[in-house]
């Protein structure tokens, strides 16, 4: 249900983890996008990698998935951390450095309201940002020990939305 919710917006594959190791899927479904190798060996990974949960092992695995860059000819890929972390993690320095890496965070989309807003709101009328589609879920206030359990246990697509 997701992995459709998803390509709703633009997705054209989906990894599940429960299907094996998610950083392998990730190198399978980008190699043959690359046209650089290394030792002989496609360059595989996606351009951004974004960990949305803040969990202990999504944020380890961001920067494994992101692409290695070619020296001298392209930088690699860049894993962002949009969910609340819930613990420190290690990241592998060598990673960043020899790959050209990039691992950065960024609360609410970076969003700057008076900038954005208005774009969003254009994106918006034009039909070019379906809101509508994004809300998959709307709950009474009577009905919010039932809204967070479907929230923790990753029962809601999209978002969901409290009524008064």
């Amino acid at each position: 249900e997701k992995l459709a919710f998803a390509k709703k917006f633009g997705a054209t594959h989906g990894v599940n983890a429960r299907n094996g190791d998610p950083i392998e899927q990730i190198r399978q479904l980008t190699q043959s996008d690359s046209e650089f190798t290394l030792q002989g060996a496609p360059v595989a990974g996606v351009d951004f990698a974004f960990d949305c949960i803040g969990v202990r092992q999504t944020m380890e695995q961001i920067l494994p998935a992101a692409r290695p860059g070619v020296l001298g000819r392209r930088t690699g890929g860049m894993a962002v951390l949009v969910g609340v972390p819930q613990t420190n993690v290690e990241i592998d320095a060598r990673d960043l450095l020899v790959n050209e890496k990039k691992y950065i965070g960024s609360i609410g989309g970076s969003c700057r309201p008076d900038r954005d807003f208005p774009m969003f709101l254009r994106w918006y009328k034009e039909g070019d940002l379906d809101l509508d589609a994004l809300v998959t879920k709307r709950y009474k206030l009577d009905d919010i020990n039932e809204a967070t359990r479907a929230l923790e246990s990753g029962q809601i697509a999209g978002r969901a939305i409290m009524e008064f």
